[in-house]
């Protein structure tokens, strides 16, 4: 389960590196059926556990093969949108904006590589958007806590005013969304780690900590859950640091989380 729970995190942290793109994903029918074919093994599925908000549809097109005629495939086909629209409304999508097509045997004629079963289906078009970096941390968070690992080091992304332990507007959200997993887990411990760069900066290493704790402790967090400590610049993320990105990744914050029963 521990190489279950890093597997997740390679994903989530690919996610993020995306830009924003579009994917295709098709539902499939039976012969003569408005039913949806879908199981743990399908696409669907993936999609369907998703973080909501990072997905969007934006587009659903429903087709048939040419058997039967063009009223009975036209009727087939808007139920096979209608089952598609319940089945993602059941799943808590959003698909209230998305546009609907009936194309129904229309483009399986004009194909000339035509098969019947590649046309019972619908098409789902999506638009991915890549996730916040409050999002990105809640997705770590819940995989950590939702694996038998007992102990995981995260690198929070909040940004704090150069030189200062003030904390940068634009990462508010990340400490909120730290602030709801906690609250959320009463049963995990979180020791967190100031980090500095450009040179020896003790005092400012840790009062950056400091300052998320107070933050997590002022929002309700039990304070026998935290402890905090800083390392001024002897544990950099990127060394030498060169340029302002690297400098950047080392004026940072982690957080060891452990669970405890």
């Amino acid at each position: 389960m521990i190489r279950t729970l890093h597997i997740l995190l390679f994903l989530l942290v690919s996610l993020a590196c995306r830009a924003q793109t579009f994917d295709t994903l098709a539902i499939y029918f039976a012969l003569d059926s408005d039913r949806p074919i879908v199981n743990r093994t399908t696409e669907y599925t993936n999609y369907e556990q998703s973080v909501p908000g990072m997905l969007n549809v934006v587009r659903l097109e429903a087709h048939c093969d040419t058997t039967g005629s063009m009223e009975y495939n036209d009727d087939l086909a808007q139920r096979r949108m209608d089952a598609v629209l319940k089945l993602m409304a059941n799943d808590r999508w959003d698909v209230s904006g998305a546009v609907k097509k009936i194309y129904s045997e229309r483009k399986a004629g004009e194909d000339q590589n035509y098969s019947h079963d590649i046309y019972r289906r619908v098409d789902v078009y999506i638009k991915i958007q890549p996730p916040t970096n409050a999002q990105l941390l809640a997705m770590k968070l819940n995989a950590f806590a939702a694996d038998t690992a007992q102990i995981t080091q995260i690198d929070l992304t909040i940004l704090f005013h150069g030189g200062t332990t003030i904390m940068m507007t634009e990462s508010i959200p990340e400490a909120k969304a730290l602030k709801d997993f906690m609250l959320a887990h009463p049963e995990i411990h979180a020791d967190i780690h100031g980090h500095v760069c450009c040179g020896d900066n003790y005092p400012l290493s840790l009062g950056r900590a400091k300052l998320i704790t107070e933050f997590l402790m002022k929002q309700g967090v039990v304070a026998k859950r935290l402890t905090y400590q800083g390392h001024s610049n002897y544990q950099p993320k990127v060394w030498p640091e060169t340029t302002d990105e690297e400098r950047k990744q080392n004026r940072r914050v982690t957080v060891d989380f452990k669970k405890v029963r």
